[in-house]
Formats: C-alpha cells, sequence, structure tokens
C-alpha cells in the first residue's frame, strides 16, 4: 500500500514522532497510527491536510504519481520536478517581461508627440518616468514632466530592493553640484531609502521645483550643500522641505 508508506516516510523524514505529527496536523494520534498501518482507508479532508503539510501533491502521498519508486525516490522525483516547473515558470514570466518591455519602449518611441502613458502603467516593462522637473511630491500631479522612460540597472535593484514603484531618474536642472553633477545629467533616485548626512538627495522646497543637494540634518534644520563652491549653503526647517528620495547612482 503506497499511502501508508510514504505517509511514515515523510513523517519520519521531517523527524516527528506519530503524536508530534498528530498535534501539526490537527489529527488524532491514533488515526495516524492506524494510516500507517494500513487500517484505515484516508478521508480527503485528511488527505489535503497531510499534502499540505508536507508540501506535496495528494497524488504523490496516495501513491498515484511516480507508482512505480519506492517513497524516497518517489519523493525526491516529486521534488525535482516541482523545481523544473518554478525555472520553467519563471523563465516564462522573464519572456513575456521581456516581450512587454520591448512593446512598451516601441510604443513610446512610435509616438513621441503624444501623451505618454501614466508612469506606473509601464512599471511592469522594467522602465520608470525620467522626470525633467517635479512641482509635487504627489507623482500624478508632474505626469506632465516625464520626458522618457529608462530601465533600471540589475545590480542597482539587487542592492536596493526591486520594487520599482519606488525609483525615478531625475534631470539636474543648474551647475549647483558642478563638477560633481553637470548641468542636465540624469540621475537615478529611490524613494523609502535612508538619506544620511552629506547623501545627495532630491529635496523638494516649499517654492520652486525640486533640487539635488547634499543633505544635512541639524536639530529641527535642513542644511541643503552644493558641490559648487559659488553657492551658498541653504538652511530650512525640515517641516519646510521633502525629501522625496536618495540619489543612487549617475547613469553615463
Amino acid at each position: 500500500m503506497k499511502f501508508k508508506e510514504r505517509l511514515q516516510y515523510l513523517r519520519l523524514e521531517k523527524d516527528l514522532s506519530e503524536i508530534q505529527l498528530s498535534q501539526k496536523v490537527g489529527i488524532s494520534e491514533s488515526v495516524i497510527r492506524l494510516y500507517e498501518r494500513g487500517k484505515l482507508s484516508i478521508d480527503l479532508e485528511h488527505l489535503q491536510k497531510l499534502a499540505c503539510f508536507f508540501d506535496v501533491t495528494p497524488g504523490l502521498l496516495l501513491g498515484t504519481a511516480f507508482p512505480h519508486l519506492p517513497p524516497e525516490e518517489a519523493v525526491e522525483s516529486h521534488r525535482v520536478v516541482n523545481e523544473l516547473l518554478e525555472i520553467r515558470n519563471e523563465e516564462r514570466q522573464r519572456e513575456q517581461d521581456s516581450l512587454f518591455y520591448i512593446d512598451t519602449l516601441t510604443q513610446l518611441a512610435a509616438k513621441p508627440t503624444s501623451k505618454a502613458p501614466n508612469w506606473q502603467s509601464v512599471l511592469r516593462a522594467g522602465v520608470v518616468a525620467v522626470f525633467n522637473n517635479i512641482v509635487s511630491s504627489d507623482s500624478e500631479a508632474n505626469q506632465e514632466f516625464i520626458e522618457d522612460y529608462w530601465p533600471v540597472n540589475n545590480t542597482v535593484m539587487q542592492i536596493y530592493g526591486n520594487d520599482l514603484i519606488n525609483y525615478f531618474y531625475y534631470r539636474v536642472n543648474g551647475d549647483f553640484m558642478e563638477p560633481t553633477i553637470k548641468s542636465q545629467s540624469i540621475v537615478l533616485v529611490k524613494r523609502q531609502v535612508p538619506v544620511d548626512n552629506n547623501d545627495l538627495a532630491v529635496v523638494l522646497l516649499e517654492q520652486g521645483p525640486a533640487v539635488v543637494k547634499r543633505l544635512n540634518r541639524y536639530e529641527d534644520k535642513l542644511i541643503l550643500l552644493s558641490d559648487n563652491k559659488a553657492y551658498p549653503a541653504q538652511i530650512y526647517e525640515q517641516n519646510n522641505c521633502i525629501i522625496l528620495g536618495k540619489v543612487l547612482w549617475k547613469p553615463k
């Protein structure tokens, strides 16, 4: 009887006694014992509980999957098949995303004069908005300032996370950060990343568009520094500024 052998094998593989398995799956110890001795036919509810606990299919547990293999080989074969299926599903998803990415960029390139699609609608394609101006902390309000869509470097996402909705590019206007960042350069920015003293950040001031500055905090003040020594430090009340994100890098 395949079921009793496979149930016992899976239990012992997890180093569980019959009473311990009973407590974990909510089936009485006496019933577990009868199952393993082949003296009781399993009902559907218990089959589903046990299959879920052992992370196998009901067919594998019953013995209808890989019926000619001993328990240890059947379980191993089941896991190999599942692993291969997961890998294939990931490959298919990447293929679909690549096609979506190509299709989205093709549409954007084909309509350079038309209104760009909503910035969130292209995130699945692996690209994020490039803003040439930001006047509000609400990204939707800055829709008109999107000039393009660029991908995010894979290495950056490995370090800072693949939550694309929190990334954006920003075109630096002015020579405040020269020679570090020249005017009209584009920087990659991420929201919800800790910004420490002396980090570069995109800051939205009470008046005027967002600026890229070197940030320092002192008590309740926010000190914004320019790398260009021709510009003095600016001091603001922290409540009067919004830190939109940390500058991660400047693409070449």
